[in-house]
């Protein structure tokens, strides 16, 4: 279905066409399931509401996630970005984080996520739990949903991340990583060490992720770990962006040298080359 298609649809349509696919399962209409759920997102109406609601105490697990993954974005809409059901939403969403079926349980922390970027608020020490699952998607979504957690001697959710950041997949860290370092503007001394323990990471982005996290707290050791990072032979562009937040101008030899090896990201390292001479 084209997105014209989506649109022409009724609501009453709409539900049904995204309950059909849901409970079809079928692997090749996923991309069609989530054009569904996100037309079904533009139209904040009581009926998806209340159809959504349904669905997440429905006895089928499939239903349960649709309704999850419909709530999380519901009126989710330019130019306010607000939920109208958020209030309703929020509690239904916390009943399913103890749902025997992982694939539910991922929808609502990701659904819940959503609804934290809203401005809806919600208990973060709820997701302690989740951290620790041995499912490593869950533990994801739970990167995800507390991306941003503001400096708070009482915020979980800064804990929470800290450990994440050290988990032993890559996407879980990558995404702890970037929600801590990047997102946040959580400070403290155990934060800037856990954003220190990622900058030897294996993978690139979780370095990149952690040096722009260390730049923009103007973290002393981060000179020297982006010129390290500058040193390897695979450059990533995080590590352009944490050179523009540091501005320092002992990183224009670099930049400069870049620029030439790698003209497809010329604007950014340019941008970086004028952070660090307007840093001197």
């Amino acid at each position: 279905m084209r997105d014209d298609e989506i649109q022409a649809l009724s609501t009453g349509g709409l539900l049904d066409r995204a309950l059909e696919i849901t409970r079809r399962d079928c692997d090749s209409e996923a991309d069609l399931r989530w054009a569904c759920v996100s037309g079904l997102h533009q139209r904040p109406e009581a009926e998806v509401f209340d159809a959504a609601s349904a669905w997440c105490a429905s006895g089928d697990p499939k239903e349960r996630t649709l309704g999850a993954d419909i709530l999380g974005q519901l009126g989710h809409l330019p130019p306010t970005f607000e939920s109208p059901f958020a209030d309703r939403s929020g509690p239904i969403l916390l009943g399913l984080l103890e749902d025997p079926e992982p694939a539910v349980v991922e929808s609502a922390v990701v659904a819940l996520g959503h609804l934290a970027n809203a401005g809806a608020e919600w208990d973060s020490a709820r997701l302690l739990p989740l951290a620790s699952n041995p499912d490593p998607e869950i533990r994801q979504a739970v990167a995800f949903a507390l991306g941003g957690a503001r400096s708070d001697d009482s915020n979980v959710a800064v804990e929470i991340m800290i450990s994440l950041s050290r988990d032993p997949d890559i996407d879980v860290r990558s995404w702890a990583t970037f929600g801590l370092g990047v997102l946040s503007d959580a400070g403290g001394a155990e934060v800037h060490e856990a954003l220190w323990s990622r900058v030897d990471d294996p993978d690139h982005e979780v370095r990149g992720e952690a040096l722009v996290g260390l730049a923009r707290r103007s973290d002393p050791r981060a000179l020297g770990a982006i010129r390290e990072e500058f040193d390897r032979d695979t450059v990533g562009i995080l590590a352009v962006e944490a050179a523009a937040e540091l501005g320092s101008p002992e990183l224009l030899p670099a930049l400069e040298s870049l620029l030439e090896e790698w003209p497809e990201e010329g604007s950014k390292i340019r941008d970086a080359i004028g952070c660090c001479r307007a840093g001197s």
